[in-house]
C-alpha cells in the first residue's frame, strides 16, 4: 500500500471494508461505512491537492538573492524545504529532494507533474510560467508585460 508522496487511487489504499461481525459501538469503533468514506476522501485528496508550496521572496541579484521566508513553505511529506536558486535574471529553480520517506519508511520519488506560479507584488506587472525536470526540479520564469525576464517574488504550488 505504500505509495505516498506519489498519487494513489482508492484501490491503492486497500479494499472496501465490510462488517462481518455484530453491531459495532460507533463511539469506540470505526465502522466499515466510515472507513470507506475516509478511504474515498484520502484517495481524492491524494489525486487532487497540491503536494507542496513555497513563497520565494526576491531580495537582490547577489549570490544569496533568493530566500524562502521562514514558515512560508510546506509539503504533504513534511520534509525539508526545497532549494531555491536564481540562475539568471527572472529565472529560478526550485529543487525538491530526489526522494522522501513514506509512511512505511521507504524512499519514494516525489514525481511532480504540474505547477502554478503566482508572481508577487512588484513595480511592474509580472507573469510566470514553469517547467518540471526529473519530477522534482521546477524552473520558474518571470516576465513583465513586454515579455522581458524580470526578477521578483513568487508563490509556487506543485502537484
Amino acid at each position: 500500500m505504500a505509495a505516498f508522496p506519489t498519487r494513489t487511487s482508492v484501490d491503492g489504499i486497500g479494499p472496501k471494508m465490510d462488517n462481518i461481525g455484530g453491531t459495532l459501538n460507533e463511539r469506540r469503533t470505526i465502522s466499515p461505512r466510515r472507513a470507506n468514506v475516509l478511504r474515498w476522501i484520502a484517495a481524492g485528496c491524494s489525486r487532487s491537492t497540491n503536494r507542496a508550496w513555497c513563497f520565494v521572496r526576491y531580495v537582490s541579484a547577489a549570490a544569496d538573492g533568493v530566500v524562502i521566508d521562514t514558515g512560508s513553505e510546506g509539503s504533504a511529506w513534511q520534509g525539508a524545504a526545497p532549494t531555491v536558486a536564481r540562475t539568471a535574471q527572472g529565472i529560478y529553480t526550485v529543487t525538491y529532494a530526489a526522494s522522501y520517506v513514506n509512511e512505511s519508511d521507504e524512499a519514494v520519488a516525489p514525481n511532480l507533474i504540474m505547477a502554478i506560479v503566482s508572481p508577487g507584488q512588484n513595480a511592474a506587472r509580472l507573469f510566470g510560467d514553469w517547467a518540471i525536470a526529473s519530477g522534482r526540479i521546477v524552473t520558474v520564469r518571470l516576465v513583465d508585460s513586454d515579455n522581458n525576464l524580470t526578477d521578483g517574488s513568487f508563490g509556487l504550488a506543485v502537484w
